[in-house]
């Protein structure tokens, strides 16, 4: 039932997974993910989970009881690494874009864009989506996961 909440796209050239977890509880037990992949290896690939998120709103969700990966039930370090990427939440992001849509003279366009730091977070998911695309070039599978489900 869990990978009814995985959606995952094949980079085909190096048979690497990009996927995206809805639930992070989906894979609370022992086994967990590993033993739900139909990609076989001679080689064990290390699967790579992405946090959009900062690792203090990280901290702070699995405070309030939401999900939060562990590499530890995973098979530890030589079988899944955990990195945070840091990026903004979607309502931040949503409403920067919004600020530069309602601008209607050119000045307040380039207030807007300052204000809003729109740019700060076009360079930080640039920089993200960089982060997931060498792991999968390198073969890795890659979860991108983050609670509000932006990612």
């Amino acid at each position: 039932a869990a990978l009814l909440h995985v959606r995952a796209a094949a980079a085909r050239s190096r048979g690497a997974v990009a996927a995206r977890l809805d639930d992070p509880t989906a894979f609370d037990d022992e086994e967990g993910f590993a033993n739900s992949s139909p990609y076989k290896s001679t080689t064990a690939p290390i699967l790579r989970i992405c946090d959009c998120r900062s690792i203090v709103a990280a901290k702070a969700n699995q405070l309030a009881g939401r999900g939060h990966e562990t590499t530890s039930k995973l098979g530890g370090s030589r079988a899944a690494t955990l990195e945070f990427l840091d990026l903004e939440n979607f309502h931040v992001i949503r409403n920067a874009k919004k600020r530069l849509s309602e601008a209607s003279t050119l000045e307040d366009y380039y207030r807007a864009l300052h204000e809003s730091r729109w740019p700060v977070y076009v360079q930080a998911l640039i920089s993200a989506a960089k982060v997931v695309a060498d792991h999968l070039d390198r073969g890795d599978p890659c979860f991108v996961h983050c609670s509000d489900g932006w990612d």
